[in-house]
């Protein structure tokens, strides 16, 4: 366990330059360590980007190598956050008790420690930003003062692709930029063992995706294993079950909320039909000239 550091004193946002700061902020120095930290080949990595299935996919994965143990406080003191967790009260590097080891991560693959086996859940970008805006209101930004629409250009439509190759760019956690993430995980397939899920395929599928990674993990599952690992991954076993899902950060009153209501399409309701279209182009821009899919519909269809 370690000592987490203060949230940044300008949270909450009350301004787009707040918070693309607060976006833009660098790791810490255990950050960077914990980010070279030795990988085993047995390890799982549940690689996403935020708000796109990681708490979910940490639960099934936890729920397979532990036939369903529910005693831990919240689900990344059982399965960590590599790059973030120390800011949580929990070091990605302490033992964990069962194995295989399972960790959780939100940077790319390029910035990923290397050597482990990395299950990458994918999910429609815009249900992705109305569930990342309702994740981080009210403790990140005031929700009164940075609308949807103003999240969305300061994190989204940001065009940030090409920070990486930017010396002077600070080396922090806006490299996990929604469109660079999709395109560098998709490509590392051809360099590490990596199973690439889209959220809502496992919404239609559950009990055949528990299985799925189930044999990506090595894991001999039998079927009464299966069962309990998919029961306790149900929406409505995890809502029942919501204190194992919300991290606080110790000495605050911040807690952050991970199962909210699991919905596909929820922003239907919530995008503007103008917004929608940028939002679309964004995807015609950035992956359509390395993937050739043209939607991430048509994408999803295809895993």
């Amino acid at each position: 366990m370690t000592t987490p550091a203060p949230p940044p004193a300008m949270m909450p946002a009350q301004t787009p330059e707040a918070l693309d700061a607060w976006f833009r902020r660098p790791f810490d120095a255990r950050a960077l360590e914990l980010m070279q930290m030795p990988m085993r080949p047995t390890d799982a990595v549940v690689a996403t980007f935020p708000k796109s299935g990681t708490t979910w996919t940490q639960q099934i994965c936890h729920g397979l190598r532990s036939h369903g143990d529910m005693d831990f406080p919240e689900i990344s003191w059982v399965c960590p956050w590599i790059e973030n967790g120390h800011l949580f009260g929990v070091d990605a590097s302490s033992p964990q008790r069962f194995e295989p080891r399972v960790f959780k991560t939100h940077l790319e693959y390029t910035n990923m420690n290397k050597g482990a086996r990395y299950i990458h859940v994918v999910r429609e970008p815009k249900d992705v930003l109305v569930s990342f805006y309702g994740f981080l209101s009210g403790t990140v930004f005031d929700p009164q003062a940075i609308t949807l629409d103003v999240f969305a250009e300061v994190w989204l439509l940001a065009d940030q692709l090409a920070e990486r190759t930017d010396p002077n760019a600070p080396f922090g956690a806006h490299l996990s930029n929604y469109w660079r993430h999709l395109i560098d995980w998709w490509q590392a397939r051809d360099a590490a063992p990596v199973l690439t899920l889209a959220y809502e395929n496992i919404r239609d599928d559950l009990p055949g995706h528990v299985e799925r990674i189930a044999r990506f993990m090595g894991i001999d599952a039998d079927a009464e294993l299966l069962a309990i690992a998919t029961r306790q991954a149900t929406f409505e076993f995890m809502f029942e079950h919501r204190d194992h899902f919300a991290d606080r950060i110790p000495g605050t009153p911040m807690r952050f909320d991970k199962v909210v209501n699991g919905k596909v399409g929820s922003h239907a309701t919530r995008v503007s039909a103008e917004l929608g279209e940028r939002i679309d182009a964004a995807w015609i821009r950035y992956v359509t000239p390395v993937f050739g899919i043209g939607s991430y519909e048509e994408f999803r269809t295809q895993l």
